[in-house]
């Protein structure tokens, strides 16, 4: 009997023993599970996905860069722009000149509109302020010679320092160098064209010319650009050299006549990027 009872014990204990030994093992196995859930991180972690309640750095739009203008092409002469483009361009020659350049700039500002201006160095040197407010307006600046002698009647060499002399002060004075060149009177030859070629200036005449430098009557003035004015056309005006009261008194009525027309006002430069290939743009 005794001995029956010892047996029942250890066959008892034997499954306590048992018993504990496959809890232990859930446990370690459990522990190692849950081990292994916390060590191992998720694909959503791994891929750089913020987690829920962090907060993304939003990025950056990068800066758009400014849109380059377009260089100014070379042209060896040309006296009006595209025939097929609705567009012209005022021209004011002999300036800078106290009074009247800053009467030009106020009509221009006032329609919102840019011109370009052919300037004589010598009064690039006089009114260096009246130069840089041109440039300062959006304006646009050619070479006009020194002091507006006929360059036919001079040498080579004179003409040359003409308008070196011209370039030079206007790029001293405004910080830009000129890329176009107009012939005092309009007056020109072959080697003239040359010589402004050579220093990468376009030579610019005109087409519509209404000989305000000879104060002809403010009506006078007006009738003659709005009678002649077609597609392309570049209008001839003064700023400087005299008494230009009639030119600054014709000039609003010609721009609201124009504009009315249907014109758009433009630059050489713009002028010149517009044109189409012909044999009057490149040289012989």
């Amino acid at each position: 009997m005794a001995a029956r009872k010892l047996s029942t014990i250890l066959e008892l204990l034997a499954s306590g023993i048992a018993a504990a030994t496959i809890l232990a093992l859930l446990v370690i196995g459990l522990g190692s599970s849950a081990l292994g859930l916390i060590q191992r991180p998720t694909a959503r972690h791994q891929t750089g996905t913020p987690s829920s309640g962090a907060t993304a750095t939003p990025t950056a739009s990068p800066t758009p860069s400014p849109t380059p203008t377009p260089p100014t092409p070379l042209v060896y002469l040309t006296a009006h722009g595209n025939p097929h483009l609705h567009e012209i361009a005022l021209t004011f020659d002999d300036g800078p000149a106290q009074g009247y350049t800053e009467a030009v700039l106020g009509v221009l500002k006032q329609f919102h509109i840019h011109a370009t201006f052919f300037m004589l160095g010598i009064w690039v040197q006089t009114y260096p302020n009246l130069a840089r407010e041109v440039v300062a307006d959006g304006h646009a600046i050619g070479d006009h010679t020194w002091n507006h002698p006929d360059l036919t009647r001079l040498s080579p060499d004179q003409a040359r320092q003409q308008i070196i002399d011209a370039r030079n002060t206007i790029q001293k004075v405004t910080g830009i160098t000129p890329t176009l060149f107009r012939p005092p009177y309009g007056s020109y030859n072959r080697p003239i064209l040359d010589i402004a070629h050579s220093l990468k200036l376009s030579t610019i005449l005109w087409n519509v010319d209404p000989r305000d430098w000879s104060r002809p009557g403010v009506g006078a003035i007006t009738n003659n650009i709005l009678t002649f004015t077609q597609n392309g056309s570049i209008i001839l005006m003064h700023d400087g050299g005299g008494d230009r009261s009639q030119t600054v008194a014709a000039l609003t009525t010609v721009i609201e006549t124009l504009l009315a027309r249907g014109f758009t006002f433009v630059t050489i430069p713009e002028m010149l990027r517009h044109l189409p290939p012909a044999p009057i743009t490149q040289q012989p």
